[in-house]
């Protein structure tokens, strides 16, 4: 039988459940610091909650900053909001608003439009919000976006809604409810990151081209390597995949949903692209950045009836060079009986086998993904974003991470609060320097003054003897004057 697109999506719900259950080790951890006032933190019991982080907006990696929370108004945050009563020199304004009535990034993005550095968007119901995927609407508004959205219990939200709205009605006697947030990237001396995408996702082959120039300046510094979505299908297992399945490769082993609907491609033309492009990665990492760029561009037309075809004529364009290889590669990945061609309808796939069990054991439920020394990153795709994650994932940044085409690695930027740690050492050691400079100087002047003293006592000396002397040889008769002792001056 064939695979509908209704059974897919059905079997895309259920997977993203099991997978979310699975994937808590990929996840960053981050958490926000609770310092004020009191009160609120007197009722949380603690100083910090953790956070979940959309995959959406522009999430500061390897970045720090402080603010006081503000209340949207209205609290939903699903159309234009009020003016926040921010403190004076206020400089990161966050904005708390509650779950439901219109998507994340519509939030975000009436946040975003108040000045916000951030919104706080607290749960409508009791639940572990690690195990959620705050996901992109697909509205346009969510490249658009500058800053994160996360998300908070409802129990821990719920408090500071209620410390916030408390200022927001007197802001002049209470005090507001401030927070620190410290996006902080783990430092690596290998930088190891995987690009998780589809071959007719047009969202993952956009992200890829774009990223395609700065993935090209890593080649040789960090590992990159790209896997594929894959499905299964479970009535052709229960069939020992020795049926034929449109949708499928090797009798219902590795699945992809139908494309185009009732058009001309189907699952089993994706699964083919999928394994040329393991091909092609498997000879070179640049001519991969470059054929997905002319891939993105040549491919995703909506009138395409033979991705083969165009796979071909993107290769051309990227100047791929060794297209033998790769079609030998897809070839020999096939298992089949000695002296036959293959059937890549019904036979065994190594290349795919191998790519289908390192996708169950990822657990990868949204896609277009990035993992980085196996923690997912969260926050839009956005390529100058993830370029500097990833050069912020460095212990010691390569030379391609700072100042290339005005990108600076954020480990080296201000709002670092390493950056911060270390001007404070190099101040404090300034400032060690200059009274160590000081103490030197005074104690010069000190000497300098006592030796100049000393010897003026020397010289006031010597010319009082000698006064003495010629007042003592007018005497008449001379007096032997062998006990007359002058008196000697101190100088301390």
């Amino acid at each position: 039988s064939t695979w509908g697109m209704q059974g897919f999506r059905i079997l895309i719900v259920l997977w993203t459940f099991v997978v979310s259950l699975c994937n808590e080790l990929t996840r960053p951890k981050i958490k926000l610091a609770i310092w004020g006032p009191q009160g609120l933190l007197t009722d949380l019991g603690k100083n910090w909650m953790p956070i979940n982080i959309g995959n959406f907006g522009k999430v500061p990696w390897g970045k720090s900053f402080i603010g006081h929370v503000y209340p949207a108004e209205p609290d939903d945050a699903c159309s234009p909001l009020k003016p926040l009563k921010v403190v004076q020199d206020e400089t990161a304004p966050i904005v708390i608003a509650r779950r439901g009535s219109c998507s994340f990034v519509t939030k975000v993005h009436y946040a975003q439009i108040q000045g916000a550095k951030m919104l706080i968007i607290v749960d409508y119901r009791d639940e572990d919000v690690m195990y959620l995927e705050m996901i992109d609407d697909n509205s346009g508004i969510g490249q658009k976006l500058n800053i994160p959205g996360v998300l908070v219990t409802r129990k821990e939200g719920e408090k500071i809604f209620l410390y916030a709205n408390l200022y927001n009605k007197d802001p002049e006697n209470t005090p507001a409810v401030s927070i620190a947030a410290r996006f902080a990237w783990e430092k690596s001396e290998n930088v190891i990151y995987e690009a998780w995408i589809s071959p007719r996702d047009k969202t993952s082959y956009s992200f890829l081209s774009r990223f395609s120039e700065y993935g090209s300046r890593l080649v040789g510094l960090a590992s990159f390597q790209p896997h594929f979505i894959i499905w299964h299908c479970a009535h052709c297992e229960a069939d020992h995949y020795s049926k034929k399945d449109e949708n499928c490769l090797s009798g219902g082993r590795y699945c992809a949903p139908d494309p185009d609907k009732s058009g001309p491609l189907k699952g089993s033309d994706v699964m083919m692209e999928s394994l040329r492009q393991i091909c092609i990665f498997s000879m070179s990492n640049v001519d991969f950045f470059n054929y997905t760029r002319e891939y993105y561009r040549l491919c995703f037309d909506d009138k395409l009836s033979d991705l083969e075809a165009c796979s071909r004529r993107a290769a051309e364009a990227a100047q791929v060079n060794d297209r033998d290889s790769i079609e030998k590669c897809v070839d020999l990945s096939f298992k089949r009986q000695p002296g036959s061609n293959y059937d890549l309808s019904l036979d065994e796939n190594e290349i795919l086998s191998k790519e289908k069990s390192y996708y169950f054991e990822r657990g990868v439920a949204v896609w277009p993904s990035v993992v980085i020394n196996d923690v997912l990153y969260k926050g839009g795709l956005n390529e100058i974003a993830l370029f500097q994650t990833l050069c912020a994932s460095f212990k010691r940044s390569p030379d391609v991470c700072i100042g290339s085409g005005g990108i600076v690695n954020p480990a080296t930027v201000s709002a670092d609060i390493n950056h911060y740690r270390r001007n404070a050492q190099f101040w404090k050691f300034f400032a060690g320097l200059v009274l160590l400079l000081i103490l030197f100087m005074v104690c010069f002047f000190l000497i300098y003054r006592r030796i100049v003293r000393r010897a003026m006592v020397i010289e006031m000396t010597a010319e009082i003897n000698a006064k003495v002397s010629q007042y003592f040889k007018l005497e008449d008769p001379p007096v032997s004057y062998t006990h007359l002792t002058l008196p000697t001056i101190y100088s301390v």
